[in-house]
């Protein structure tokens, strides 16, 4: 296992990270090849690896009223863009067949199509709602990761983290932006664009 490498728990959330210890003369390596296999087998998986939980707003937030408003439009949009219909009666989607309005514009196709996957993102929430979950930001992550790249760099100076340094200061200074800019806009702490 590459020392980047971790398993996902959950997209969006929760990651498993492979716990590492230093071996003298020999660097890092990873703590479940250093532990005796006996062991292995009886020690909790905490001992080896340590969940990672970013935040997550919950983006159902749709009511039942948009809800059959989106299934309304999506069924009735859905024929001239050669898309799924909605069929509330056991949640799902089913192919309508080529019934493409050659003779609409193509300004109004995709005036339809953003409609379309606007009312189907309302119906996909509705029914498969993504839950909140609390847990760290990337910022904090990439703060913390400054901070200790900058203590280590000063113990065993190099050029390489000193770089590395630099970008995660530069990639921690675009999410800043990126929430300034979603504040000015009104659209922190939700999913709208």
């Amino acid at each position: 296992m590459k020392r980047n490498e971790f398993e996902i728990v959950e997209l969006g959330t929760t990651y498993e990270i492979p716990k590492y210890t230093i071996v003298t003369n020999e660097g890092p390596k990873l703590l479940k090849e250093v532990i005796d296999e006996k062991d292995l087998e009886v020690l909790p998986k905490e001992i080896c690896y340590q969940e990672l939980t970013f935040v997550r707003g919950d983006k159902r937030s749709v009511s039942k009223e948009e809800y059959e408003e989106a299934v309304k439009e999506v069924n009735r949009l859905a024929p001239y863009l050669n898309k799924e219909s909605f069929f509330e009666e056991n949640n799902t989607f089913k192919y309508t067949g080529v019934k493409y309005a050659l003779a609409l514009a193509k300004s109004t196709i995709v005036e339809y199509e953003k409609s379309y996957s606007e009312s189907y993102d309302i119906i996909t929430r509705y029914i498969n709602p993504i839950p909140k979950v609390d847990g760290i930001t990337h910022e904090q992550l990439l703060g913390l990761m400054i901070k200790d790249l900058t203590y280590k760099n000063q113990l065993v100076p190099s050029r390489e983290t000193s770089i590395a340094i630099t970008k995660l200061t530069e990639a921690l200074l675009w999410l800043e932006e990126r929430q300034r800019n979603r504040e000015s806009s009104n659209t922190y702490g939700t999913y709208k664009q």
